[in-house]
């Protein structure tokens, strides 16, 4: 199983950061895609797959301290992302959070691909 997971996985967490940058600066740009239907419910599929089948993964490597390092930015990056996508909030706001976001997703995915070395 671990065989398709894995690529199921890091597939979904770069369609989540892309998604994440693309509905950002829609955002700032107050571009009307965002009241799409699809654009709403996407990212709520493929961050759940993305959850998913990092427990699953998580349960293989018995929850590694990068694993749990990487949960803790994680967290970090969805209450930034939350902020930051949030209307009403000041655009200093959103643009301080979404730089803090971008910054958690990167050390994401650096956590993930030098994690495994340990």
């Amino acid at each position: 199983m671990f065989v398709w997971v894995k690529p199921l996985h890091v597939t979904c967490a770069v369609l989540s950061a892309s998604f994440f940058v693309i509905r950002a600066l829609w955002m700032l740009q107050g571009s009307p895609w965002l009241r799409v239907l699809w654009v709403r419910v996407a990212p709520h599929v493929i961050d759940t797959v993305l959850l998913l089948s990092g427990v699953y993964l998580a349960t293989l490597w018995d929850w590694a301290t990068w694993i749990l390092v990487k949960l803790v930015v994680v967290v970090i990056y969805i209450g930034l992302g939350f902020v930051a996508l949030r209307s009403g909030t000041s655009p200093t706001l959103q643009r301080a959070s979404l730089a803090g976001a971008l910054v958690a997703v990167a050390c994401v995915f650096m956590i993930a691909m030098i994690g495994r070395a340990f």
